[in-house]
């Protein structure tokens, strides 16, 4: 869809009395150096101060979000701006939306996303902590830029703008403050067009605690970085467990028997088994980030979903008992010490490899692919 040319300035606020007036003039004497029709819209994500009204006075739109959170205000924002030109900063002044101009050129350049450094701009002393400044930011960074292959630096800058056409296709859900990481990550899954300038940052005008939560928003930015990368996650791990308990099984093989060697023989059987279930996890969501992220086609699951998800109950069951009998006569055969714990782990083992396998090609029809 094409949306009309100009520029909006998305201000999320909660309790920004103190800063979101001279927010707004800075942002007005930005849009002033561009020659092309913009809006600001400030919304509100439950402020009990004088805020809003403030914002409203100087005649800028205003739009309640009842959702908490970063991610939420900034998604009714995006739906409803007017402009395909849209920059988003945060509402403490710590951003100079006086010179937002240069990301709109940057835009205007064919990029699709631009982002702002703080790193490289500056940062004034005092508007950033210091675990912010030189561990989470920079190993943020530092994960996201080398899980994704992107030129983008500072993963969590406020101030960044983007094509409203173009963020629309990522379906961002995220409502907290990992929005930001999203944003990125799925632009660059999707091949969007991505550029990064300097910034500077400086001291927010609040004088009150920020709404970051160091600790637990960091963990949530790491949890989302990773469950969109698989393979580092889980596919890759789950390799490692299974050649290492391949290594250790075979020289358990070649040592004189014991009950200490079949000990540690079953015992990396269960180890592979570990990774090939880790492994099975990190290929369904290859699957899920795929039907997720394709730019060329239009996913859908097929009608017939709930019948797949029977079968695979169905399937499951079957194979179960199938391996559970199976090893149970061939331990019969083979023994009649029906004390040794080891042979009924041979049977757990051979039955759970079984069920990764069915689901393996369960999981293939449940994800297929329609034109």
């Amino acid at each position: 869809m094409n949306y009309e040319t100009g520029v909006t300035v998305i201000l999320p606020c909660l309790n920004e009395e103190k800063t979101i007036e001279v927010c707004i003039k800075n942002a007005f004497a930005g849009l002033q150096k561009l020659s092309l029709p913009s809006e600001i819209i400030v919304i509100d994500n439950g402020s009990t101060d004088k805020s809003i009204s403030i914002a409203e006075n100087l005649g800028v739109k205003v739009i309640t979000e009842s959702n908490k959170g970063y991610g939420f205000a900034l998604m009714r924002g995006i739906s409803e701006s007017r402009y395909e030109y849209i920059l988003m900063a945060d509402a403490d002044d710590s951003y100079e939306l006086e010179n937002l101009e240069k990301f709109i050129f940057e835009l205007a350049n064919d990029n699709d996303l631009v982002m702002g450094n703080r790193f490289k701009g500056g940062i004034e002393k005092g508007a950033m902590p210091f675990l912010h400044r030189y561990l989470g930011n920079p190993f943020l960074s530092f994960v996201g830029k080398n899980l994704f292959k992107l030129g983008i630096n500072d993963f969590h800058c406020g101030m960044r703008a983007f094509r409203k056409s173009k963020i629309l296709e990522l379906k961002l859900i995220t409502g907290g403050m990992e929005f930001a990481s999203e944003m990125i990550v799925k632009a660059s899954l999707k091949k969007f067009s991505m550029s990064e300038i300097p910034t500077r940052l400086r001291k927010d005008g609040r004088g009150t605690k920020s709404h970051l939560r160091t600790w637990r928003d960091g963990f949530r930015h790491l949890f989302f970085l990773l469950i969109l990368s698989p393979l580092h996650l889980f596919i890759y791990p789950g390799l490692f467990l299974i050649i290492l308990s391949i290594v250790n099984l075979v020289l358990a093989s070649r040592a004189t028997s014991s009950d200490s060697n079949l000990l540690f023989a079953k015992i990396w059987e269960l180890i592979a088994l570990s990774g090939g279930i880790i492994i099975f996890a990190g290929l369904i969501l290859v699957n899920a980030r795929q039907s997720y992220t394709d730019s060329n086609k239009k996913q859908r699951l097929d009608s017939s979903r709930k019948i797949y998800k029977f079968y695979d109950l169905i399937v499951s069951l079957a194979l179960l008992f199938v391996g559970f009998f199976v090893n149970i006569i061939n331990f019969k055969n083979s023994s009649l010490n029906w004390n040794d714990i080891s042979s009924f782990g041979d049977i757990a083992i051979f039955a759970g490899l079984l069920l990764i396998l069915q689901r393996l090609v369960i999981t293939s029809f449940y994800y297929f692919k329609h034109d």
